[in-house]
């Protein structure tokens, strides 16, 4: 992603119902209210892969760069019904970047969907 290392200053996150920026603190921000876990459709080249283009709130986007999965799975004695999620970083090619999520995989869920979790500044 043109070179670009992310930290924890760069992630802008949608936490509950607050906007959470590290450079302006938590605050009350009703347009991102509805961005928690919004669902997006996908195309990947493999199905457990990262995806090569993403439509989100009636916009595609072309994936330029992507990095991961940084996959989370809960203990299977603790949740037995809990899906697998693989993180992505993406950069569209606009230069825009955003976290996803893939929830399930293919063989643990008859359809896993993807979400958007957060935005990059």
């Amino acid at each position: 992603m043109s070179g670009y290392t992310y930290t924890d200053r760069d992630l802008l996150a949608v936490r509950e119902d607050y906007f959470y920026s590290a450079l302006e603190g938590p605050g009350l921000v009703d347009a991102w209210r509805d961005a928690r876990m919004a669902v997006v459709e996908t195309l990947a080249e493999v199905p457990d892969g990262s995806p090569l283009r993403f439509r989100w709130r009636r916009v595609l986007h072309e994936v330029a760069c992507a990095e991961g999965p940084e996959r989370i799975g809960g203990e299977w004695w603790r949740a037995p019904d809990q899906k697998t999620r693989d993180y992505y970083r993406v950069e569209d090619r606009e230069g825009r970047r955003f976290w996803l999520f893939r929830q399930g995989l293919y063989g643990e869920t008859d359809e896993p969907r993807w979400f958007v979790h957060g935005l990059f500044a």
